[in-house]
């Protein structure tokens, strides 16, 4: 099989993987409405949406030099009489300014070909990419006997506390951190009050006399991002050069490892700030070790609520 032919395969097989619910074929004939005559499509994709018809013509270019405007102009032509709802250029190599400018103006899309997994159309690839890093900055654990509050007088790594038959359930610290990594505390950035510590019935040792007591939480919490690019080891799909946006049927990155995400990304305020916008946005909840605070320190000085 040709060259050319397996790109047209190979456009159409990831055409068909970003749109499972429509109809992809290869190598279609569409009837020309102003002679009567098939015209031939390299990749067509047609559904139906309620009573009407959606057609999209797709031209394959396989060449060695960047596709200019008479190809271009050629497939806008074609795309007008066959009556095509939408017209999609795919490159193996790019695109001249003179085609881009063109195909903007008639609204025809200019994709170019993500393939790592073929050595003919392969390249290094990274993704830009933001971390978005929730952590608990400080928080406070109140405990409440007979509706009156009581302040442990060792810090929260000590304080041992215990279910109903008495047996260790873990520290108020320990308890504290699986709270959060279970999601029980919220990530939204701020203070957060009155969280129930567990979910089971939680008591005191108070000189060999288990009283049973009411645990809340109280966490700030912060966001920090972070930008950088993220190694592709895998990746099939379009880049549209029209409006830049990535267009993935498959994607393998690397492992995104936290530490190296903290050392090695650029800390960013906003993601508004960025000159390329990223092409996803990955939220993480940061484990590990808290730093306990007193309630006031947590709090603003006139909350009342803890």
């Amino acid at each position: 099989m040709t060259k050319w032919k397996l790109f047209e395969k190979l456009v159409a097989k990831i055409q068909s993987e970003l749109s499972p619910d429509a109809i992809v074929k290869h190598d279609d004939y569409i009837r020309d409405r102003v002679t009567g005559a098939m015209r031939q499509v390299d990749v067509t994709i047609k559904k139906k949406i309620g009573q009407f018809e959606f057609l999209c013509a797709m031209e394959c270019r396989d060449q060695k030099r960047p596709v200019d405007v008479i190809p271009v102009e050629a497939f806008i032509q074609k795309v007008q009489d066959i009556g095509a709802s939408k017209g999609v250029i795919v490159s193996s190599s790019g695109f001249t300014e003179n085609a881009i400018a063109k195909s903007k103006q008639a609204q025809i899309d200019a994709y170019c070909l993500l393939d790592l997994n073929d050595f003919d159309w392969n390249s290094i690839f990274k993704i830009p990419f933001v971390v978005d890093i929730r952590a608990l900055d400080k928080f406070g654990v109140k405990f409440i006997y007979n509706g009156i509050p009581i302040r442990p007088k060792v810090p929260l790594e000590t304080v041992l506390l215990y279910d109903s038959t008495s047996k260790p359930i873990g520290t108020a610290l320990e308890l504290s951190l699986s709270a959060w990594n279970n999601k029980m505390i919220p990530d939204e950035p701020g203070l957060h009050v009155n969280i129930p510590l567990t979910n089971q019935e939680i008591y005191i040792d108070n000189d060999g006399i288990y009283i049973k007591v009411e645990a809340k939480i109280m966490a700030n919490i912060v966001k920090q991002l972070y930008w950088g690019e993220l190694n592709v080891s895998e990746v099939e799909g379009f880049h549209n050069i029209s409006n830049d946006e990535l267009l993935p049927s498959k994607l393998t990155s690397e492992a995104l490892d936290l530490w190296n995400v903290e050392n090695h990304y650029s800390k960013i305020d906003a993601i508004s700030q960025l000159a390329v916008q990223p092409m996803m946005v990955v939220m993480l909840r940061k484990s590990g070790s808290l730093t306990e605070a007193e309630p006031e320190d947590v709090a603003p000085k006139d909350n009342t609520n803890f």
